[in-house]
């Protein structure tokens, strides 16, 4: 991603999930997108539930959202079955949000798809990608791990993965594979911390420890990325904080 929007090749994604109905929690995000200069805006699931206005916030989804995802309540609205493990609290608001939507409204819902595989470079689910619906589970920082190898296991699925559901600002991107540490590229073992705040264009150390040359090609995945959950707001100044080539 790039400070500066609608740079060429580039692209500014923004990501939201688990609006549950809250419309103007909904329409000051969208507000801050738009200040933003996202070029696409991807939501992944649970545009209801809990809360009164399902059908503003499918209305406001439906016009600014390019990729959207079926949440576990969006599907459970759906039906006149409560999803096991559903609390009680759940199981009301998604029956109340029922007898709230049009035939249009909730055709719409059951459209959506449990996950995508996006050609932009990423794929996208709302609950975990651990069990084939993608609609429940939590990846929380204990399954973080088992989560990111099984989107690795995947060899035609991109290496950055999106997902909602635990209602904390957790995600992880995983980028690289074993073999390449096993022919012998060694990529960015010094300084591989990257500052809260930061935005600018990583620039990677790799180190050849074989007996032999290799080649990279354009495309070539070898390295990762793993972002942990931070709180409060940080800003970079250091010397690298324009940082856009070696």
């Amino acid at each position: 991603m790039s400070e500066n929007a609608n740079e060429p090749g580039e692209m500014r994604l923004a990501v939201v999930a688990d609006i549950h109905a809250n419309h103007h929690a909904l329409a000051a995000v969208l507000a801050a997108i738009q200040v933003a200069r996202a070029d696409l805006l991807v939501c992944l699931g649970d545009l209801v539930g809990y809360n009164a206005e399902p059908s503003k916030c499918l209305q406001r989804i439906r016009e600014a959202a390019g990729v959207v995802i079926a949440g576990n309540h969006d599907y459970c609205t759906l039906s006149q079955e409560p999803d096991w493990g559903t609390n009680t609290a759940a199981r009301q608001a998604q029956a109340w949000t029922r007898l709230q939507l049009d035939a249009m409204e909730l055709a719409y819902l059951g459209g959506l798809p449990t996950h995508t595989v996006d050609s932009r470079g990423f794929v996208a689910v709302h609950g975990c990608y651990l069990n084939g619906t993608y609609l429940t589970g939590y990846v929380t920082g204990t399954m973080l791990e088992a989560n990111l190898e099984a989107v690795a296991a995947k060899d035609s699925w991109p290496r950055v993965a999106f997902c909602g559901h635990t209602h904390a600002p957790l995600c992880g991107w995983l980028e690289g594979r074993s073999k390449i540490a096993r022919v012998g590229l060694a990529v960015h073992v010094t300084s591989g911390f990257v500052h809260p705040g930061v935005s600018n264009h990583q620039v990677l150390e790799m180190t050849n420890v074989s007996a032999v040359p290799l080649a990279i090609h354009p495309g070539l995945r070898i390295c990762q990325v793993v972002l942990e959950r931070t709180e409060g707001e940080a800003v970079y100044r250091g010397r690298f904080a324009s940082q856009d080539s070696p």
